[in-house]
């Protein structure tokens, strides 16, 4: 089935890197989708693939425009579907990579028609940007479109210029105009995203900034100073700098303001995407063969369950959590799942029988089976004895990855002696020992080890070496 491999991410995530590899593996070539690098006079500060990463794997839609020249939305989903037709006429993979997410949606969905724009309009409301401010246009969108208002990134002025301008042109409101189009990609669509710590992110952003200036961001700024009119232009990296050049701030500043709009850029992407429920999302800390390795699970259809079991206090939220953040694949929290009279009567210190467990156990299910066709699941569950395993596996036996994770009685009694505001009492440990049937055919672990070990032997069960 011919197939488009879409790989996104916030600014700075290694986009770039993942899609070259990907590229390489299913041997074919890329379109990129980043709307600043299609400009030649624009290199550094767009982070454009190195020479030797464009030699590596065949790049389209990299700096093959002037900021000159015209390029809309429209145009850019018309010439990347021509390419994408014609590579699909010669290979079964294509990899589509970039940040921008307008583009990269108007890609796969098509875009809606709009009436045509007065030149006049469009200068008229660059104009009131410059004297009036952002909260002007923020304030005559929520007066004309407050639907479109309540959805779009109000802090972005190009998002705000473009829905005013068919406002005015048409006295109807933006969001009348959205969702019309039917004219989705006809090839299967398959969207990853790379799922990076916020904190790690805006690190490598700054870092990223750093190196900009090393290779001569301000010189390839400085040489476009007669062009900083042009919307092109108007974009993170190189606004900044044109106020340096006009003298309205110091260099200094310029490059915080740079790091700064960066970071708030990368924020917008990843609030986008996390509205995206198709998207399909890989850890940073993956290892690259564990990356592609589970990108290939979804181009088979395959999804990772994991369900880490063992009795209360022997860390399974913990290692689960960990495991959640390295591959991004959604954590649960089996507890969460109980009913409020199965937590009281834990809590005053009563076990639970089977028939209070049923219904439990029997949600578990259901919720394993929706992940199973969406994003996979990682799940804490207790599931002491083989009867409950057999309820959680009905219907998906032969797609569960089970971990039993143990410890030795002190080392449970001790966790269970520090955790706070939970509905299991200590007083029901041994209960819990005594019921608990070890599953042998599970990835066997000691809670004494390693955090990093243990998820390492998962991963090697998940993805292999």
């Amino acid at each position: 089935m011919k197939t488009l491999l879409c790989v996104s991410g916030p600014t700075a995530s290694g986009k770039t890197s993942l899609a070259i590899d990907l590229a390489k593996t299913y041997q074919t070539e890329i379109i990129s989708v980043d709307s600043r690098q299609f400009y030649k006079e624009m290199m550094i500060g767009t982070a454009v693939p190195s020479d030797s990463e464009l030699k590596e794997v065949k790049h389209h839609l990299i700096q093959h425009k002037s900021v000159c020249e015209v390029y809309t939305l429209g145009d850019f989903v018309q010439e990347a579907r021509t390419i994408l037709d014609a590579l699909f006429a010669k290979h079964e993979f294509v990899v589509a990579v970039g940040g921008s997410t307008l583009f990269m949606d108007a890609l796969i969905n098509g875009i809606d028609e709009f009436p045509e724009i007065e030149t006049s309009i469009r200068h008229d409301l660059n104009t009131q940007l410059q004297k009036e401010g952002l909260k002007s246009l923020q304030d005559e969108l929520k007066q004309k479109d407050p639907e479109y208002y309540d959805k779009v990134d109000i802090n972005n002025p190009h998002r705000l210029i473009r829905a005013l301008e068919v406002c005015r042109s048409s006295g109807s409101p933006y969001s009348s105009f959205l969702n019309k189009s039917s004219n989705k990609l006809p090839y299967r669509i398959l969207h990853f995203g790379i799922e990076i710590e916020r904190a790690l992110l805006y690190n490598r952003i700054n870092k990223r900034v750093d190196l900009m200036l090393h290779e001569g961001l301000f010189t390839e700024v400085q040489n476009l100073v007669q062009h900083k009119e042009l919307n092109a232009l108007n974009t993170v990296g190189y606004k900044e700098a044109f106020l340096f050049f006009d003298n309205q701030i110091s260099r200094e500043h310029a490059i915080e303001e740079i790091k700064k709009n960066s970071r708030r850029y990368a924020k917008r992407q990843l609030t986008w995407y996390r509205k995206n429920e198709d998207i399909h999302w890989v850890g940073f800390e993956l290892s690259r063969s564990h990356q592609l390795q589970k990108i290939k699970s979804r181009i088979e259809n395959k999804r990772e369950i994991v369900i880490i079991t063992g009795v209360s206090g022997v860390g399974k939220t913990f290692l689960g959590q960990k495991l959640s953040d390295i591959t991004a694949i959604p954590f649960s929290d089996a507890d969460d799942f109980h009913p409020e009279a199965n937590k009281q009567k834990m809590k005053s210190g009563v076990p639970l029988n089977d028939q209070d467990r049923l219904p439990w156990l029997q949600e578990l299910n259901s919720h394993i089976k929706k992940s199973e066709t969406a994003h996979g699941l990682i799940l804490a569950c207790s599931a002491l004895k083989h009867e409950y395993r057999r309820i959680l596996e009905k219907d998906v036996k032969n797609k569960i990855n089970w971990v039993c994770l143990e410890a030795n009685a002190e080392v449970i009694q001790k966790r269970l002696q520090e955790r706070r505001d939970h509905f299991m009492p200590e007083s029901l440990l041994q209960s819990q020992l005594d019921t608990y049937e070890r599953d042998e055919g599970a990835i066997q672990l000691n809670t004494e080890e390693p955090v990093e070990a243990m998820c390492n032997a998962i991963l090697f069960e998940l993805y292999g070496a």
